[in-house]
C-alpha cells in the first residue's frame, strides 16, 4: 500500500468500543463500523488492514497478528454478552446463538457443554445458530437466546433469567476474558499500530465524560488492558475451544487456535541496537556471544521475555503445553524387583523411567533386555560421564539402544566452561560430554541437555555453555534450564532465572527448552512459560504419589492460560490432562 495511505479499520459500534475509537485520528485511519461478524468479514476479505474483531475469528481465519496493550474483556460480569430466557436452565431445551458474534457464540458452546452450565441444563439440549440480532426474538418459554452488544443492556421485562457470560467464565477460571482484540495484517506499519495503542491510552483518560450508565459501564463491567492475566485468559479458551472444536484452523491434527502478537514498535527510551538485536532474535536469528552478552547487560527483562516468547511461540504451541510422567528405579537390586517397579510405575500412568545406578555394559544389555520383554515404558539412563568410562561412546550407545534403551540420562548436568567444571570435580570434560552427546543423537536418541548454572561461573563461561549447547540443537530437541544453586554467586533470584531462560531461548531458537520442575517448582516454571520455556519437563513419581502432584501441574498450566497435555521422552503426544478444572482456594489447597 502507499506509504501515507490511510489505514483501513473495522470497528465494532458498540458503547464499549468507544474509548478504543474515540482519539484515533480519521484522517490517518479510515474506520468502518459494523457488527463483530461483519468486522471479522472486512478483514477476512482485505476490505480492512486491521479491526477490532471477536477473538474466535482472529484464532480461526487468516493470518493476523494482535496489537498488545488493549482489548475488549471482563473480569467477571460484562452486562452486555448474556444468555437470556423467560425460565431457568435446567428447563431448557434449545438455545438460540446469535450470528453477531462468534466469539460470544463459541463461549456460550462451551459453558454449555464443557462449564459451569453443563451440570445445569438437560440432556439433549438443543443449541442452534440464528441470525444476526435474532437472539431476543427467540427466547420464548423454554428457548434461551444469546443477546450481544447495547441490546442485551435494554431487555425486556419478561426475560427474567439472564446468564452473564464473562461471569460464567470468570466462575469457571478465574481468568479474564477477552472478547475482541485489536488485530491486523501481519505487515501492518508499526506507525500504525502504535497510532491504535495511543489512541486507546488516551480514550481510557476519557471514559469519566461519558453520562450514565455508559460511564459506570466503560469503567467498571468492561476490562480493557491486554495484560498478562487478560493474555492468560485469551490463550485459555484458544486452548478450550481448539480441544472442543469450536475455534481454530483446521490441519492434519486437528483444530489450531494460536496467536503472534506485533513486536515493540519503539523503543520506551534510547538503547542503541539492543532493539534491533531483540528484534532480529525474536525472528530467530541465533544470539551469538556479544549479542547475548549486549542484552543480558542492557534489555530490560520485560522485553528479554516479549522477545523470547515471540520466538517460542513461533516454533511451538502456545496454547499447549506438555509434561512427562515417569519414575526413577535403581539397578542395585534384583532384576525381578526393577521389573516390579517399572510395572507399578506403568500402571500409575507413567510413559518413562530413569534407569539409575552402576552396572557394566553386558550388565545393561541383559537387565534392559529383561524388562523390555515385560514393559512397554520408555527407558532412560546412564550419564554421559557413565556412557564414558564403559567404552567408546557411539559403539556403547549403539549397544545400549539395541538392547531397549530409549535415552541416555542428564547427568549432573555441567556442559559448563571447563574452569567450572573443575570447580564440580567432574568426572569428564565438556568436550567427551559433547561426544557422548553427538553418539546419542546420532543413534536417534533424545538426551535431555541440562545445563546448571550457580557454581561460581562468570557471564561468559555461562554464555559459552549455551553456546556449546547450540552445536547439538538442529538434533537435539531438548534443552533443562536452570537450577540455581546457592553456591557462591549472588545473582540468584527467580528474575535472575527468568533473564537466562529467555536467553537460553535467543541463543538456542529451535531447541525445546524444558523446565525442571523439582528444581524450579511449579510456580516459577509457570513466569519461564512466559519467557521462552515450552515444556514443563517430568513429574516423578515419589512413592505412591506424583512430584509436584498432577493437580498441582496441571493447576499451573491452566493458570498460566495453556491446555495440559503428556508427553514421552521422545516429546509425542501420550494422553491429555488427567485432571478435571480446579479454580477455588479450597481445590487449589487439596491440589
Amino acid at each position: 500500500m502507499p506509504e501515507n495511505a490511510p489505514i483501513r479499520v473495522a470497528a465494532v459500534g458498540y458503547t464499549n468500543a468507544w474509548p478504543l475509537l474515540t482519539r484515533l485520528d480519521r484522517i490517518r485511519y479510515q474506520v468502518t463500523e459494523r457488527h463483530p461478524a461483519q468486522v471479522a468479514e472486512l478483514l477476512a476479505s482485505g476490505q480492512a488492514d486491521v479491526g477490532l474483531v471477536p477473538v474466535a475469528a482472529m484464532l480461526s481465519d487468516g493470518d493476523y497478528k494482535v496489537i498488545p496493550g488493549w482489548c475488549i474483556g471482563a473480569e467477571g460480569p460484562v452486562h452486555s454478552v448474556l444468555l437470556v430466557a423467560e425460565t431457568p436452565p435446567e428447563e431448557w431445551t434449545a438455545v438460540a446463538l446469535d450470528g453477531v458474534s462468534r466469539t460470544s457464540v463459541a463461549l456460550s458452546k462451551l459453558l454449555l457443554t464443557e462449564g459451569p452450565l453443563s451440570k445445569r441444563v438437560p440432556e439433549g439440549l438443543e443449541i442452534f445458530d440464528c441470525a444476526a440480532g435474532k437472539g431476543v426474538e427467540h427466547a420464548r418459554g423454554t428457548v434461551a437466546g444469546l443477546v450481544i452488544g447495547d441490546a442485551a443492556r435494554s431487555l425486556p421485562e419478561r426475560l427474567k433469567t439472564r446468564m452473564d457470560l464473562g461471569e460464567l467464565w470468570w466462575a469457571w477460571t478465574k481468568l479474564p476474558f477477552v472478547f475482541a482484540v485489536w488485530a491486523g495484517r501481519p505487515d501492518l506499519p508499526h506507525d500504525a499500530v502504535q497510532g491504535l495503542r495511543l489512541a486507546a491510552a488516551e480514550g481510557m483518560g476519557l471514559r469519566q465524560h461519558l453520562p450514565e450508565p455508559d460511564r459506570s459501564y466503560v469503567t467498571d463491567s468492561i476490562r480493557y488492558e491486554l495484560d498478562d492475566r487478560a493474555l492468560m485468559g485469551l490463550r485459555r479458551f484458544a486452548a478450550l475451544g481448539a480441544k472442543a472444536g469450536v475455534l481454530g484452523k483446521d490441519t492434519p491434527s486437528g483444530k489450531v487456535a494460536e496467536f503472534q502478537l506485533y513486536g515493540p514498535a519503539s523503543a520506551l527510551r534510547p538503547r542503541p541496537d539492543v532493539d534491533d538485536l531483540l528484534a532480529a532474535c525474536a525472528g530467530g536469528e541465533p544470539a551469538d556471544l556479544d549479542v547475548a552478552t549486549t542484552l543480558h547487560e542492557q534489555a530490560p527483562l520485560t522485553d528479554l521475555a516479549l522477545a523470547a516468547s515471540l520466538r517460542s511461540s513461533a516454533l511451538f504451541s502456545n496454547t499447549e503445553t506438555a509434561y512427562c510422567l515417569g519414575g526413577k528405579v535403581s539397578v542395585a537390586q534384583d532384576p525381578t524387583a526393577v521389573l516390579s517397579e517399572l510395572m507399578d510405575l506403568a500402571e500409575a500412568g507413567a510413559s518413562m523411567a530413569q534407569l539409575t545406578g552402576e552396572l557394566s555394559l553386558e550388565k545393561w544389555q541383559e537387565l534392559l533386555s529383561f524388562v523390555q520383554e515385560h514393559v512397554s515404558l520408555q527407558l532412560s539412563g546412564l550419564s554421559p560421564s557413565q556412557v564414558h568410562k564403559l567404552g567408546p561412546a557411539a559403539q556403547v550407545i549403539t549397544a545400549l539402544k539395541s538392547a531397549g534403551l530409549s535415552a541416555i540420562a542428564p547427568g549432573q548436568g555441567l556442559l559448563l566452561d571447563e574452569t567450572a567444571r573443575r570447580r564440580q570435580d567432574a568426572q569428564i570434560t565438556a568436550a567427551q560430554e559433547r561426544v557422548v552427546l553427538r553418539a546419542a543423537l546420532d543413534a536417534g536418541m533424545m538426551p535431555t541437555i541440562r545445563v546448571v548454572f550457580g557454581h561460581m561461573d562468570t557471564l561468559a563461561q555461562r554464555l559459552r555453555g549455551l553456546l556449546a549447547v547450540r552445536e547439538l540443537e538442529p538434533i537435539a530437541v531438548c534443552v533443562t534450564t536452570f537450577p540455581i544453586v546457592d553456591v557462591g554467586w549472588h545473582d540468584n533470584t527467580a528474575a535472575d532465572q527468568q533473564r537466562l531462560s529467555a536467553l537460553a531461548r535467543l541463543i538456542l531458537p529451535k531447541a525445546k527448552l524444558v523446565a525442571d520442575l523439582q528444581v524450579h517448582g511449579p510456580s516459577p516454571a509457570q513466569v519461564m512459560l512466559h519467557s521462552g520455556v515450552d515444556d514443563f519437563g517430568v513429574v516423578w513419581r515419589e512413592g505412591e504419589s506424583w512430584d509436584p502432584t498432577l493437580a498441582l501441574t496441571e493447576l499451573h498450566l491452566r493458570e498460566a492460560g495453556r491446555e495440559p497435555l503428556r508427553r514421552d521422552l521422545h516429546f509425542k503426544p501420550a494422553g491429555g490432562a488427567l485432571t478435571k478444572p480446579a479454580w477455588s482456594a479450597d481445590k487449589r489447597a487439596r491440589a
